[in-house]
């Protein structure tokens, strides 16, 4: 879903049939961009932020796989690329990344869809863009990363 040619951001995106070992277009998104988070919620694909060419972009979209449509989500709170993406307890958690002045994020927000709401949720300890989260035993554990400098090399866990 989205990303660069080397020349320009991308809107489109392609699925992938595991027993025809095939790639195929979908719906292209509303929006172009690269360097963006994605998660799966409830059936529906999510896709938040990243980077349009000139901004970091705060806006999210959601792909119906039923419909083959994006419809964007409200916007949130901030502009940010480079950010992990994870659902929760029912609600897509985007944490961290960088903002438009390539300022690593420690902030983190969570769209809530049965109120269609972003709110913010606790700051991590480090800022960081680029890295891994997963949830494990109902915790969500981000790890590594860049903080603009340097690779981090600390674990932290939210529950």
């Amino acid at each position: 879903m989205g990303g660069v040619d080397g020349h320009q951001r991308l809107g489109s995106a392609e699925k992938y049939k595991f027993e025809r070992n095939q790639w195929t277009m979908i719906a292209p998104m509303t929006s172009q961009r690269s360097d963006a988070g994605a998660a799966v919620l409830n059936g529906k694909i999510y896709i938040t932020g990243g980077f349009n060419g000139r901004e970091c972009m705060d806006t999210a979209e959601t792909y119906n796989v039923d419909t083959n449509e994006w419809t964007l989500i409200p916007a949130m709170q901030t502009g940010r690329a480079g950010a992990s993406c994870i659902a929760y307890h029912n609600c897509l958690y985007v944490i961290g990344g960088c903002d438009e002045w390539v300022e690593r994020l420690n902030s983190s927000e969570k769209f809530d869809p049965t109120t269609n709401h972003w709110s913010r949720v606790v700051d991590m300890y480090n800022p960081r863009s680029n890295f891994a989260v997963e949830v494990l035993d109902d915790k969500i554990f981000v790890a590594g990363g860049f903080n603009g400098v340097t690779s981090i090399p600390q674990v932290e866990c939210y529950n």
